[in-house]
């Protein structure tokens, strides 16, 4: 086990979290918002350092908002 020996920078993010979506919400989108949606979910991760792929899963998981 290792141990942080500094504080994990400040996010400077500074667009808006993205919500929660509820699975009606969700499939009403169209496929271009669904795409767009997506997207901008795994952009912010991948900006905090997520791996690509990991961003990508955590993204889709629509019923969870993104801080």
């Amino acid at each position: 086990m290792t141990a942080a020996t500094a504080l994990a920078r400040a996010s400077t993010d500074a667009t808006p979290p993205e919500p929660a979506w509820a699975r009606e919400e969700f499939e009403a989108l169209s496929e271009d918002e669904v795409v767009g949606l997506l997207l901008r979910r795994m952009r912010k991760l991948s900006e905090r350092g997520w791996d690509p792929c990991e961003a990508l899963i955590a993204a889709s998981r629509i019923h969870l908002a993104i801080r």
